[in-house]
């Protein structure tokens, strides 16, 4: 028995070793890739093995680890070897996604996390007065004019421009991921799921409360931007409320969403009422 030990603590301590020389490996292999321009050639296999000291084995599995990270390119045979990659923020948005799929996150997250993401991105976007990048902005805008405000492609290629526009223009790469993130979610739901799809009612509301978060923004106006920014998540958290009740939504939500009521653009006012606590109502009824 005590020679399986030692030989389990050897098979253990021999496979920690060769861990831990992966992971060097990696982090070297990704401080030299992040340094190059996208596409720019890092060497030959037998030349990187040179370069990092390390065995064949090993450098194959540091940069197996690079190539999931969306850093490395293997090309093989004449004129191949291992490229320099610059992930873009598409990919990487894509690849959140599929996670949380993967940890069947509901919609009515996705509209939580919506809210405060949009609600910063417009508030940065407002600070920063950059010439280019407003202009950008103003030319999308009047672009948007002359869309049909109740076509549902058309409503969802604006709304993906938009969201590009006003991250590009809040200049925070960390919120525009997450951006970038939901939406990539919500382009995989089912059409049983999407509070746009067959609803030009909605698209046209919507599409005129984003109207105004465009104008306030090009004037910069943060306070405006705010409000129209709370309004629009509002109005899809309203949505989903009545789409999918409540199997989906819970009290928290609702306030947590701000709303006690949003305006639409007629002027009408829509309470966002939170569905009946089920143990309550369980409660009630045994009391009586």
């Amino acid at each position: 028995m005590q020679v399986a030990r030692e030989g389990d603590e050897h098979g253990e301590m021999t496979k920690f070793k060769k861990d831990s020389a992966v992971r060097k490996a990696a982090k070297a292999l990704r401080a030299d890739a992040l340094a190059l321009a996208d596409g720019t050639l890092m060497g030959s296999e037998d030349e990187l093995l040179t370069r990092y000291g390390i065995s064949r084995p090993t450098l194959r599995l540091a940069a197996a680890l690079l190539v999931q990270e969306q850093l490395l390119v293997i090309k093989r045979g004449v004129n191949g070897g291992y490229f320099a990659r610059q992930p873009s923020a598409k990919g990487v948005a894509h690849t959140s996604s599929i996670y949380l799929q993967s940890r069947h996150t509901s919609l009515r997250e996705i509209i939580q996390a919506i809210l405060p993401v949009k609600v910063e991105l417009a508030k940065l976007a407002c600070r920063n007065r950059n010439a280019v990048v407003l202009q950008r902005f103003r030319d999308f805008r009047e672009r948007d004019l002359h869309s049909p405000h109740d076509d549902y492609h058309a409503f969802l290629r604006s709304e993906i421009q938009f969201g590009t526009l006003l991250g590009e223009l809040s200049d925070n790469n960390v919120l525009r991921l997450f951006l970038e993130t939901l939406y990539d979610f919500c382009s995989q739901l089912g059409a049983s799921d999407d509070i746009y799809r067959g609803r030009p009612d909605r698209i046209k509301e919507y599409w005129a409360i984003r109207e105004q978060l465009i104008d306030a923004v090009i004037r910069g106006d943060e306070e405006l931007a705010t409000t129209f920014a709370r309004r629009a998540a509002g109005l899809a958290a309203q949505w989903v409320v009545e789409d999918l009740g409540a199997r989906n939504t819970s009290k928290p939500f609702s306030e947590q969403l701000s709303a006690p009521a949003v305006r639409s653009p007629s002027g009408a006012t829509r309470k966002i009422v939170p569905p009946p606590n089920r143990m309550e109502n369980k409660k009630n009824r045994a009391s009586r």
